[in-house]
Order: C-alpha cells, then structure tokens, then sequence
C-alpha cells in the first residue's frame, strides 16, 4: 500500500538485544515510509561537483521507482540519495531498509539504501549492491560535497571492529554476495546503535556501530554481514533513504535500477514541513517610473497541508497579508528609490517560509513635452489632433486621452523615432472636450500594461437610413491579465456594456446625421483604453421632433412660483432638458427614461427678472 505521513511521534516497542538480526523479526516494529508507488514524500541530494550537467531522476513505474542518470558523461561517477526529509528517527538505534534490484547485472549499476544522513553536512553512509561478476556489498561515506572522486566516496570515518581504519576491500568495508540473484529484488539492511564502551576502548571517539546485511528471499542473509564502526557525528537531523550510483564513466547516463519499500525501525518522528514560496510578480531588477503603482504576486504550496496565509514584506516592514496560497496584493505611489520585497508563506500548523528576495528600481519618469496643437480634418470627415512631441529617441511612450480629468484613457503606444517626432490622434469631437498627454511606457513585466479596443463592425464610413439601427461588434485584449468591462458609446452616449470580448451591443433610433462610434475598455488592475473611432453616417428618413406646448406659469398664494410645459411625440429611448438665459450656453436640468409619448415638465421660476428658455432632446 501507499504510505501517508502524519507529523506526530510514534513509539515502538524497545529492542531488545542487537538491531541486525533478520528483518523478519521485525515485522511488527517497521515504518513503511515509501511504497515505491511515488517521489512525493523524498526530496534528493546529488554531488555537488562533477556531474557535468549529469542528473539524476526517481521515475514511478511498475516495478518500483526507477533510478536513471541523464545522458551526459561525468567527470566522476555521480551519487544520489532520495531521502524522506519529514521522517527522523528519535534515537541512535534504528535500522533502515529497501527493496532494490539493479537494472543489469553490471558493476555499473549500484543501488542500495543510505542511513546516518546529515541534510546540514550532506554526509552520509550508504550500503550498496554492486553486481556482476565480482560483486560485493559495500558499506561508503558519501560526501555530496566532494570535489573529486576520493572525496566523494571513501571510507573515511569508518573502521573495524579491531580499531583498524576500513578500506574498500573485502572483509574491511566490502562483503561477498554470495547466493545474491542480481534478476530479483533484494533487501538491504543498514543499522545503527550507540558505540559501547568495548567499541569506544578501541576507537574512542566513535560515535555509532553499523551493521549491514542483505536478504533475498528468507531471514538468511546472504553473503557476508560488515560491521564498523563509525566516528562521523550524530546529525542533529538524521534522515535515511534509497541511494543509486551509475558507477562508470564510459557510459552516457541510463537506468540504474529499481527501488522500493523504505522503511524503518525504532521510533520516528514524522515533521511538517514548511510550504514553499516565490514571488512571480516583478520579476527581479525591474524598473518602474515614480510615482510607481506595482502588483505584488506570489505562488505558495505546501506538501503536507495546506497555505492558510501569504505576508508581503518589504524589508522587515508587513505591508499586508493575504489568504493563500496564490496571493496579490497592491502597493501604490512609490517614490524614486531602490525597494526589496519577500514573500512569506505560512501553513495550517505554523510552519513558514520565506520567498527569495526580488529588488525593483523606481526612477524618475523621463520628460515629454508637447507643442505647436492644431485640429485637422481626415478625408473620411473626421477631426484629428497633431501635436509635436519633444522628447528622447528611443523613448516607448502611452498616449492617452480623458473626457473629465480624472479617468485617463490610453489610445495608443509607440517609440520615439527621433527627438522631435508630429503625432496624430482622433479629436473625438463628439465627446465634447478631450485631453490629452504622453507618459512613459512601462516595459513588458514591469506593471500593469493597459488593455486595447477596437470596433470591427460597423466600418469606417457605414452608412445607415434613418432611423437607424445595427449592431456595434467591439473587441479587447490585455497582455497581462484580463478584461473587466468593455463600454460601447455613440458620441458621448453610453449604449450598452459587457464583461466579455467581442462585445455584440444593439444601436436603434438614430436620427439623420454622422455619428462617432467608440468602444472603452478597462483591465482587471483598473487600467483603460479607447479604440480609435469609427464614423458613420445615417441618412434618409425623418424623425419628427417632439413639440413642446401649452406653457404657462403656475400661480401660488403670493407669486408666480413655478413654470411648467408639455412635451408631446415623445419616441422610445431617453430624454435630456436643458435651460438657457442666453441661448448659446445650455445645462442640463433633469434626464431620465421615456415612458410615454406625452409629458409635463415643471420647474421652479427663476427670481431677479432673467428670461430662461427650455429645450428637450429626445434620445435614442
């Protein structure tokens, strides 16, 4: 079956008597600890030096998990140990064992177990099978740290029972095989016990005795059991687990062998394990223009439970938390100036983490200037803007349009050609009064890039009979994220919205006349753009204008106090009255849905003698 992991600890019954005796007598006292069904719960250490791009791999398959080396030829033979990190033993004494089969019964292919792991020193003590014709167990130090073969694989640390140092050779550090069957899977067996005071009289800084034997098919070992002992320090954290080695350098990586069943006796401990976070948004050394509105975003996980929560840190200061484990959050008007900021992941038990820092540079916002303004006529009848913009060559710039100072609109992007370069953009007449402004564009990943519109139905210069009614098909796309609302206007008229793209918005009712046709469009992070417009143009029939009559002015107990008017041949669609005192400046008194074809308006009497004059524009 697979094995599930629970942080807790978990007591056996003491043993008795010495650890390497055969594991069948320890049937009711083993840890399953990986099934060989799954990698999730092992992480991996490699050499440190010398793979020369050669790396190892842990692959499920049916017979176990397999052990294979990438196919690069290393400068030395290349060692890995795939360890269960959340599970410790909590005593010196404890044995670990695995099921392993090499792929061939070559000396090359080595597979075993590993005990004594220090994750901190990445050190440990492994015991192999090498196959083949002169085959052997082997009992090594791996220093995954080693900058050369030697360092990487020794006996160093290890001796004999008579105190003599262990060598690589057959009744020192290396065993006989035996009866093995290198075709059919083994069990190899590694255990530990505190050196005792006839161990330390013969090697006085030892520090453990070690015992390994291997088992194929019964609780007769078969070869030779070694027995050492050990001066390497007991790891604060020991780990154990599968350990494989392509021993050659003449072959260009290939399957090592299999493994499966880890598990060990003794009493564990299984530990949370911290989650894991990076920060994805900005990307490292990224610059933004002051003052600097940027998107903080980070990706956490957790093996063994689950994200409760997301810190975004710059420096040690918390600028806020948010529920994980993918988690955003936004920081607003940063100043010129170098900032850092982290990210820290924290998981249902308290464990955390803390992201690699990423550092962003905001910097002054390069200077544009734009002169010499003029209103031009296109050949299709539609009011354009030319201005002449002063600035560097090179320079990306966003040029954007706004209707009421506050909510800008970008209409289009581009690169300076040379210092002094004429631009030209839609006067968007019907809207009433535009204006515009460059800044400088933010490079791709660094901030929120603004979304773009455009209308592919109607087309430039449609023309329509009166009244008039069609649909208007408006698109969006944003680069980095995605689109909120799409708005459709005729004029300054907002038509209809949508949330989607294309967006499929019904104009009806236009009266005779050229109309500009625009689409806004507004990205998720609040940024927004404008399609260039498209003018069109309804001809032909007639709509009769509303008529206003029966005005007159509505008496009180002490004076002429209001005035009041009917609007009849009202058609569908909204109105708009609008007062004057001069017939040339004209404000908008009241608007609102038509519901009738008749109406009565009244409003209060003007005071100081001053003529008022009312007008009502019925809209489509």
């Amino acid at each position: 079956m697979k094995s599930h992991l629970f942080a807790g600890r978990f007591a056996l019954p003491a043993v008795v008597g010495v650890l390497w005796i055969a594991p069948a007598l320890f049937a009711q006292r083993t840890n399953l600890i990986n099934d060989g069904t799954t990698v999730e719960d092992l992480a991996v250490l490699a050499n440190q030096f010398g793979t020369a791009g050669a790396t190892l791999s842990l692959t499920p398959d049916a017979d176990g998990l397999r052990a294979e080396q990438s196919e690069a030829y290393a400068d030395f033979p290349v060692n890995g140990v795939w360890f269960a990190d959340a599970v410790r033993p909590l005593s010196d004494a404890y044995m670990v064992l695995a099921d392993v089969r090499p792929a061939e019964a070559f000396a090359e292919k080595v597979v075993g177990v590993m005990g004594w792991l220090d994750p901190a020193s990445r050190k440990g003590i492994v015991l192999r099978i090498v196959p083949g014709a002169f085959g052997a167990a082997q009992v090594a130090v791996v220093d995954f740290t080693g900058a050369s073969a030697e360092a990487n694989d020794s006996t160093a640390g290890l001796y004999q029972l008579d105190g003599a140092e262990a060598q690589p050779l057959y009744g020192s550090a290396w065993g006989q095989l035996g009866t093995y069957d290198p075709a059919a899977f083994a069990t190899v067996s590694l255990a530990f016990v505190p050196a005792t005071a006839a161990d330390l009289a013969v090697v006085s800084n030892a520090t453990s005795r070690l015992v390994a034997r291997i088992f194929q098919g019964g609780e007769t070992p078969v070869g030779d059991t070694i027995e050492l002992l050990t001066t390497l320090p007991t790891p604060a954290q020991q780990r154990f687990g599968y350990a494989a080695k392509l021993d050659t350098l003449l072959l260009p990586g290939g399957v090592i062998g299999h493994l499966k069943n880890l598990r060990v006796t003794g009493d564990i401990e299984v530990i949370n394990r911290p989650p894991t976070v990076a920060l994805t948004s900005p990307t490292n050394n990224a610059q933004f223009f002051a003052p600097a509105t940027i998107t903080l975003t980070a990706e956490a996980a957790d093996r063994d439970g689950t994200v409760t929560r997301v810190d975004f840190r710059q420096g040690a200061t918390l600028l806020g938390s948010v529920p994980g484990p993918n988690a955003s959050l936004a920081v607003s008007n940063l100043a010129v100036g170098g900032y850092t900021f982290t990210a820290v992941a924290v998981d249902n038990q308290g464990a955390s983490s803390e992201s690699a820092p990423v550092t962003i540079q905001v910097v002054a916002s390069p200077e544009m200037r734009l002169e010499n303004p003029r209103v031009d006529v296109g050949l299709d009848g539609m009011p354009l803007l030319t201005f002449t913009v002063a600035g560097t060559a090179g320079l990306a710039y966003e040029a954007q349009v706004t209707f009421d100072l506050q909510n800008w609109l970008t209409v289009g992007t581009g690169t300076l050609a040379q210092d002094r370069v004429p631009l030209t953009y839609p006067a968007y007449s019907d809207m009433g009064l535009a204006y515009y402004r460059l800044q400088a564009a933010r490079p791709p990943g660094q901030g929120n890039q603004p979304p773009s519109a455009n209308i592919s139905s109607p087309t430039p210069g449609a023309s329509f009979t009166a009244p008039a009614s069609f649909n208007v098909i408006a698109n969006a796309l944003d680069s980095d994220g995605q689109i909120a609302r799409i708005e459709v206007y005729v004029g300054w008229q907002l038509i209809g919205t949508a949330t989607t793209s294309p967006a499929n918005i019904a104009v009806s009712g236009l009266a005779q006349g050229p109309y500009q046709l625009t689409a806004r469009v507004y990205d998720n992070a609040g940024a927004g753009a404008i399609s260039l417009p498209v003018l069109v143009n309804v001809t032909g029939g007639q709509i009769t204008p509303p008529q206003l009559s029966a005005p007159r002015l509505l008496p009180s107990p002490t004076q002429f106090a209001q005035f009041e008017f009917t609007v009849s041949g009202l058609g569908g669609g909204s109105f708009r009255v609008e007062s004057s005192t001069n017939l040339v400046n004209w404000a908008t008194v009241e608007s609102g849905a038509i519901t009738g074809a008749t109406r009565t308006f009244t409003y209060p009497r003007t005071t100081g003698g001053n003529l008022v004059f009312y007008r009502l524009v019925n809209l489509p």
